[in-house]
């Protein structure tokens, strides 16, 4: 019997974007043998492989499938095989998002011709992913909020496509690591972010916004000077060109820079941790700009009063208040990483070409900063006769996760989760401005696509630049204004729909869409009380801002004894 035409029928129904895609498959000749099982329901063997058992195939399935629970966000089938494995997995996991990953669309037609999938097809809760990049499977997930992905391999099929299981593994472990990171950080640093906040506006003093210094070097060429390993390889260049760009040095790399006698037109310190802020315990030179925002290290206000330029915060929820607070202070988009917050800043102070330095986005040699950084130091400093120099290193790098990336010199270089994260969100972001011309220095660091490999004259060609101070600016004030509380109560009541509409019209679409929007997408997509949670989790991280609101007056006390007294 041939079920193609009714699978094809109900999957139009419930899928049609699938269906759409298989019109234009032109199947193949037949590529494999169907049988009946010693139990009678039909198995199949492709490339000599059985794809399920040739005795019981429906019971083999069942018992493959493990009990995952109710804190599991989606499952990830490698290949469909005859199909009874997902059919397994959603009848023992009815309410859990199934992604069936398939590289062949040609195959599905063949289970389609062969076997009754009409209940199968009709499942909510399935999404299917055909073609032969992996890719899409990420943009899948990156589509729904999918912290914790469960996947599900079977082994025939993965003897016959090692390659293609691989790279979907790697999409899924770069899918959770985007899903996670937000949530994870605001955990993280969620309090020390608050703490600093509460110092850095209380007790800074003659501070400017950001947005003040758009097009202070409109047409000029910048370096960004990251501090990984292959920054020294780019010093003599940089000494041969210095009077030719603007130098704009992350924190991390300002003790080795230092230590080479450069002088960075811009330092940008904004992570909060104190190990972090150690990075700038040098004083940088009175011609250089600091810039920072109001979470970022209290050291980072007291390195140049009068330079000191301050953005746009990177907690969203704290954005409404700010604006009420402070006016325009002009945005930084970091991706997580320093050096992609330095390239938004070259676009800002109008910097049409922009050479990374020290930019590798991995650990190239085992490798992990620049020597001469804090990171490189302190492992000296704190290095014992069991626990060498070298044992510690390990540490900046973890033990666990690591994976090997293409490189700049033709090899491959150590990674993990987070680089691969900064990479895709530099790249996407430089991507993004073709108008822009983007080198990599580094030949020994990790290949970003989107930037470019420096020809060897690279800059000869560049004038002089004149040094350009930014114009008399004003001292930001804090306003006396109240602002504005959130809608706390809505959220609380947990009604998705009141009170995220809510939340939108109070933060704006920018602030509340980046936050709920997966959240909400899974909840209506695959409407359930597991897809529910994800929606809560984002209620629960605004309303975990709700102390900072209730206490603001006591920072407006603060604030004023700064009006009067003009203390630090």
């Amino acid at each position: 019997m041939n079920f193609l035409e009714e699978n094809l029928r109900v999957l139009q129904k419930f899928h049609p974007e699938v269906a759409e895609k298989l019109s234009a498959v032109i199947r193949p000749p037949e590529q494999a043998v169907w049988v009946a099982s010693r139990k009678g329901p039909l198995t199949v063997r492709r490339g000599g492989i059985f794809l399920a058992s040739s005795f019981d195939p429906v019971t083999e399935a069942t018992h493959a499938v493990p009990d995952w629970g109710s804190k599991v966000d989606f499952a990830v089938l490698t290949g469909l095989g005859a199909g009874y494995l997902v059919e397994a997995v959603v009848a023992r996991h009815p309410d859990l998002p199934v992604v069936v990953a398939e590289s062949d669309p040609a195959w599905l037609l063949e289970v389609l011709s062969h076997r009754d999938l009409t209940a199968l097809l009709a499942h909510r809760f399935l999404v299917f992913c055909l073609g032969p990049d992996p890719r899409e499977l990420g943009r899948i997930l990156d589509l729904f909020s999918c912290r914790t992905i469960e996947i599900l391999s079977w082994r025939p099929l993965t003897n016959l496509e090692p390659g293609w299981h691989k790279a979907l593994e790697d999409q899924v472990a770069q899918a959770q690591a985007r899903a996670g990171v937000n949530p994870a950080t605001y955990a993280k640093f969620g309090a020390l972010w608050l703490r600093n906040l509460r110092k850095n506006e209380a007790f800074s003093r003659e501070v400017r916004p950001l947005a003040s210094l758009a097009g202070l070097w409109a047409g000029c060429p910048a370096v960004i000077a990251a501090a990984g390993p292959s920054l020294g390889q780019s010093f003599e260049w940089m000494k041969r060109h210095r009077k030719q760009f603007v130098l704009i040095a992350v924190d991390t790399a300002w003790s080795a820079l230092s230590a080479h006698g450069f002088e960075p037109d811009v330092l940008v310190v904004l992570d909060g941790q104190y190990w972090n802020a150690r990075h700038v315990d040098r004083t940088p030179p009175e011609n250089t700009l600091v810039v920072t925002e109001w979470t970022g290290p209290p050291r980072a206000f007291r390195l140049a009063p009068g330079r000191t330029y301050v953005a746009r915060s990177s907690i969203p929820f704290l954005r409404r208040r700010e604006e009420t607070l402070w006016g325009t202070l002009g945005a930084l988009a970091s991706g997580g990483s320093v050096a992609t917050a330095a390239w938004s800043l070259a676009l800002l102070l109008g910097c049409r070409e922009v050479a990374f330095a020290g930019l590798d986005l991995g650990y190239p040699r085992g490798q992990t900063h620049v020597p001469g950084s804090q990171f490189e130091e302190a492992t000296h400093r704190q290095a014992r006769r069991f626990a060498p120099a070298e044992t510690l290193g390990l540490g900046l790098r973890g033990f666990f996760g690591l994976f090997q990336r293409p490189s700049l010199d033709g090899g491959t270089i150590l990674s993990d989760a987070r680089m691969d994260l900064f990479r895709d969100w530099l790249s996407a972001s430089v991507l993004s401005r073709p108008d822009i011309r983007a080198v990599n220095f580094s030949t020994i660091g990790s290949v970003v696509p989107g930037l470019l490999v420096p020809p060897l004259d690279y800059g000869s060609s560049w004038p002089s630049i004149l040094p350009r101070a930014p114009q008399s600016i004003p001292a930001l004030l804090r306003s006396d204004a109240t602002p504005e509380s959130p809608p706390f109560d809505a959220l609380r009541t947990l009604s998705a729909q009141a009170a995220c509409s809510q939340a939108q019209k109070f933060w704006g679409p920018e602030v509340w869409d980046r936050w709920s929007s997966r959240a909400l997408a899974t909840l209506d997509r695959f409407p359930s009380p597991r897809s529910r949670r994800a929606l809560e989790e984002v209620i629960t991280l605004a309303l975990s801002w709700e102390p900072f609101w209730n206490t603001d007056a006591k920072s407006n006390q603060f604030s004023s004894r700064n009006k009067t007294t003009g203390r630090e």
